[in-house]
């Protein structure tokens, strides 16, 4: 047994040394196994039939644990017959053995869920779906629909359909999770809470922020009484309830939830290093919110910057989102050309951590077109807004709510080459697809709205363009205050719809509105 132990440990390194990105996926497969197992114990041990569900726990950990070791053979070169397993590859073969499990049908479910991890870390969301979703088929077919396991495999499922734009699906997958858990747990609970963030989520998603704000503080009321209010997951709950109240413009508020979530985690003896950089990088969002706080943000960056750094390695993924931050950071306090050499640094590590075609390389190809396109290079910007596009119609679909941002981003390029029919018909695009995802008075689709209103008063349209421009205020006012900078924007753009009717007073009034801060 130490000889194979060895062994593997040794296939394994190797295999990391060669296709460090492939692995990625297949230590999805590794944590996939510790959550299962101890959930499926802990399950057992809060359910009435505790023998019988600590024995089907234990089968299902030995199923887990031979399909972890097949997978990872699979990849040594004696086995493989001198050929290298890719990232597909490799969650090929793991669906493969899922298959092998038919007689074992909550393993074989089991399986698919992890195999779903896999794909979802590929980018590959819809054939992660899918397998979620069969993984759900099998659950209901052996009985297991009503019970805290199915409730884990709707939660992953809601996910996706989140991913993928689905918001009904999202919602009414999440719903029933929350319905089987507060029906077998109680109120106040790990799961629970973790369920009423998902549902907070999702109303962000729709635009509805009340709602949202309304789940999550349920979510931090569960946490802080299962968990106490000291537990890294209660920080967790601070977070998520501020990240909600900054939307709502409720900036005192956020700032807050943040600060008590960077307490709890700084206080800890061993504290999370992660989360430190996470609640550090909300703090800091939230300065630079208000220009006169600006110094007070740039060390915050700097601090998480150096914490990723050190925790995941200068080519994680997560460095290079903390790049994006600091050049968007940048950019916002004037520093628009130094801004571009973060955002390039952090698209080349995106690039290589997840290959050309990533729905993930897509939104970091329109984070960077957003810096360039603030800093005046309309050329380069223009194109990698069309590439994010084209990544995100292939992997996400064409009608995905993240290529409507991407729309607006070009479009703006658009407005300033003069091409206002080619910005009406991209935002066109964008509010219809924001509004079929989230509705019409969402803030997502009413900040598009306001954009074609300022795009037809620059081709002289003004009466719809002022009706929208209006209409976008009130909407965005009523929601998220007048000092959120969306609303802000609007007001500028009404000023200078203004000015061009020759309504100087009203003008002289509104953009001193926008220049608040």
């Amino acid at each position: 047994m130490l000889a194979r132990r060895a062994g593997t440990a040794y296939r394994a390194r190797r295999f990391v040394r060669r296709h460090r990105i492939e692995t990625f996926a297949a230590v999805g497969i590794s944590l996939s196994l510790i959550a299962g197992a101890a959930l499926s114990l802990w399950q057992a041990r809060r359910a009435a039939a505790e023998r019988d569900l600590a024995a089907l726990a234990s089968r299902e950990s030995n199923a887990v644990t031979s399909f972890v070791m097949g997978v990872f053979e699979a990849s040594d070169p004696a086995q493989a017959r001198g050929d290298t397993l890719t990232a597909e590859q490799l969650v090929q073969r793991a669906a493969a053995r899922a298959d092998m499990l038919r007689g074992q049908p909550a393993a074989q479910a089991r399986m698919l869920e992890v195999t779903g991890r896999l794909y979802r870390s590929l980018g590959r969301y819809a054939e992660a779906r899918a397998v979620v979703q069969r993984a759900l088929s099998i659950r209901e077919s052996s009985g297991e629909r009503g019970t805290l396991t199915a409730a884990t495999t709707l939660g992953q499922l809601s996910d996706l359909h989140l991913i993928l734009g689905a918001y009904d699906a999202a919602d009414s997958t999440a719903r029933e999770a929350l319905k089987i858990q507060e029906r077998s747990l109680g109120l106040a609970n790990a799961p629970v809470a973790a369920s009423l963030t998902r549902m907070a989520g999702l109303a962000v998603y729709r635009g509805e922020l009340a709602a949202a704000e309304a789940f999550s503080r349920r979510a931090l009321a569960a946490r802080q009484t299962a968990l106490g209010p000291s537990d890294s997951a209660t920080a967790d709950s601070h977070l998520a309830l501020g990240a909600i109240l900054e939307r709502e413009g409720r900036f005192v508020d956020a700032e807050r939830e943040f600060r008590q979530a960077l307490a709890i985690v700084e206080s800890n003896p061993r504290p999370n290093d992660d989360i430190v950089a996470g609640a550090t990088l909300k703090v800091a969002y939230l300065l630079d919110e208000d220009r006169e706080r600006y110094a007070e943000a740039a060390p915050l960056y700097q601090r998480a910057l150096e914490i990723r750094r050190r925790v995941y390695g200068e080519g994680s993924p997560m460095v290079a989102a903390t790049l994006f931050d600091i050049a968007e950071f940048l950019s916002r306090r004037g520093d628009r050309l130094g801004a571009v050499a973060p955002a390039r640094q952090a698209w080349g590590i995106a690039r290589r951590a997840y290959g050309s075609q990533h729905p993930a390389v897509a939104d970091f190809a329109g984070s960077l077109a957003d810096i360039l396109y603030k800093a005046g290079r309309l050329d380069e910007a223009d194109s990698l807004y069309r590439q994010a596009i084209a990544i995100d119609q292939r992997t996400r679909g064409p009608d995905h709510v993240a290529i409507a941002g991407i729309e607006m981003g070009l479009a703006r390029v658009r407005i300033d080459r003069g091409d206002y029919t080619g910005a009406e018909a991209l935002v066109r695009d964008a509010v219809r697809i924001r509004e079929h995802a989230s509705g019409p008075e969402s803030p997502n689709t009413v900040s598009a709205e306001g954009l074609l209103g300022m795009v037809l008063s620059r081709e002289h349209r003004y009466s719809t363009a002022d009706s929208l421009l209006r209409y976008s205020i009130a909407t965005m006012e009523r929601q998220v205050g007048r000092e959120h900078h969306d609303v802000r924007e609007l007001y500028a753009w009404l000023a200078d719809l203004e000015d061009a009717r020759g309504q100087h007073a009203e003008a002289t009034r509104d953009r001193a509105i926008a220049s608040v801060h």
